[in-house]
Formats: structure tokens, C-alpha cells, sequence
């Protein structure tokens, strides 16, 4: 999860929660060479970029939803891009979007 508000720190911080990597499967963010599990971020910008990191997972069907809704004030488009498929779909940003 990551959270973005005005006193929010753009680096790692001590509000930012590393990540304990397991032996099943791993959804995180990876930012400054961390492994973190939630940030706490300033406002979002229109260049900002959240990096996700899925490690050992099964296969299977998997379904991600993303809440855009604190990004509406300060950008007027936000992306899921898959670095896998290539597919980039756009966020809802009054919503949650789902991506399968």
C-alpha cells in the first residue's frame, strides 16, 4: 500500500515498511534498493512512478485492484503498465480499477 499526503517523505524513511521476504508469494515495492511492503509519499506528481515486484508466484489467476482516488487532485491520468504483457491500462481516478 502506498500513501500519499502533503508531509509525506519522497526517500525511505522510518515510515516506510520494509519488506520480510517469504518462500511462497511476494507483492512489493522496490524503491532505492529497498524492499517495502507500504510508503508513505508526498502528493502524487505526474512523473511519479510506484514499482511492484511479484516474486515465486504460482500459476494461477491473480487480480490486483487499485485505488487511484488520492491521485485525482494533482494529476489528470495515472497507468498500470505490465512489464510482462506490455498492456498499460489506465487507472480510474474517482475509483478502484481491476487488473487480471
Amino acid at each position: 500500500m502506498a500513501f500519499f499526503y502533503a508531509k509525506g517523505n519522497a526517500a525511505v524513511d522510518r515510515m516506510d515498511g520494509d519488506k520480510m521476504m517469504n518462500g511462497s508469494e511476494n507483492v512489493f515495492f522496490t524503491r532505492d534498493g529497498r524492499n517495502l511492503t507500504f510508503e508513505h509519499r508526498p502528493m502524487v506528481q505526474s512523473a511519479d512512478t510506484l514499482q511492484v515486484r511479484l516474486t515465486n508466484m504460482r500459476q494461477t489467476a491473480y487480480r490486483f485492484t487499485v485505488s487511484a482516488t488520492q491521485f485525482g487532485a494533482t494529476v489528470d491520468e495515472a497507468h498500470l503498465i505490465d512489464r510482462v504483457t506490455g498492456s498499460r491500462t489506465r487507472l480510474a481516478l474517482d475509483s478502484e480499477t481491476a487488473y487480471d
